[in-house]
């Protein structure tokens, strides 16, 4: 099939170039010069990985911002053109093939310092800068076949495609950073030690003193006296009875008569 379509490109290749002689010269330029553009930037971050050690990340997050950056300047730049001829389209294939390669190698070198990346807990933020490396590349590609002939959008789709595809490449082989977040390797266990006692001595003590005061009831030594009944003393003499003292001789006198009579019968 794609042997079918440039033949049929070479076919028109006269007549294409005889109408727009100036337009060939202007626009597969403004979109290779795109491409070139972007392969510097694969090729800087590229050597910002080979050069990665571990720890911070800074210089490959960089070119990784430049790369997305020039990505979406070029995509800018071809909206700009006007459609490309069936010569033009001719002209995609090598350049596209070239950019393709380079990013297939930096992803390779990519996934050789996965382990200290993710150590350095950037894991999730390499997978976000994959994504969005794809994404600006999609748009390019769709925008590069937007502007050649509907008859060899297909094949334009192809070619340009491959570029988005080898990042996806990389896209998958991070997909399992994707829901680790950076800042929780970061974190320190210190800190979550600290901050744990600081309620309990606050809470513990108010609650203790205000109510053990409050509960305390009157002293009971303030009702005695009133329910405490008269001393007996007051009662004793009104029931003592009459000495019996008094009664005893008159009963003595009134036996003593008998008794002496029968002293004196015998």
């Amino acid at each position: 099939m794609k042997v079918s379509i440039l033949s049929a490109l070479i076919v028109g290749l006269a007549a294409g170039t005889l109408a727009a002689p100036t337009k060939v010269e202007r626009d597969l330029p403004t979109v290779t010069g795109v491409l070139s553009g972007i392969g510097t930037k694969v090729d800087a971050l590229g050597s910002a990985i080979q050069a990665y050690s571990g720890g911070d990340v800074a210089s490959v997050q960089q070119a990784s911002d430049n790369l997305v950056s020039a990505i979406n300047s070029g995509n800018s730049q071809v909206s700009g053109t006007s459609a490309l001829s069936a010569t033009d389209a001719l002209g995609l294939p090598g350049p596209v093939d070239t950019l393709k390669k380079k990013i297939s190698t930096v992803i390779s070198d990519l996934d050789n310092k996965k382990t200290l990346i993710v150590s350095a807990g950037k894991g999730a933020q390499t997978y976000n800068d994959l994504t969005e490396q794809k994404a600006a590349a999609e748009k390019l590609s769709d925008t590069i076949v937007s502007k050649v002939p509907d008859s060899l959008q297909s094949l334009a789709g192809t070619v340009a495609g491959g570029i988005s595809d080898a990042i996806e490449a990389g896209v998958k082989s991070w997909s399992d950073q994707a829901s680790k977040g950076d800042a929780q390797p970061q974190a320190s266990p210190a800190a979550v030690e600290t901050a744990a006692p600081s309620p309990a001595p606050t809470a513990a003590p108010k609650a203790a003193p205000t109510a053990a005061p409050a509960a305390a009831p009157e002293p009971a030594a303030s009702d005695a006296p009133a329910d405490a009944p008269k001393p007996a003393s007051n009662v004793a003499p009104v029931a003592a009875p009459k000495p019996a003292s008094d009664a005893a001789p008159a009963a003595a006198a009134a036996g003593a008569a008998p008794a002496g009579r029968c002293v004196a019968r015998y």
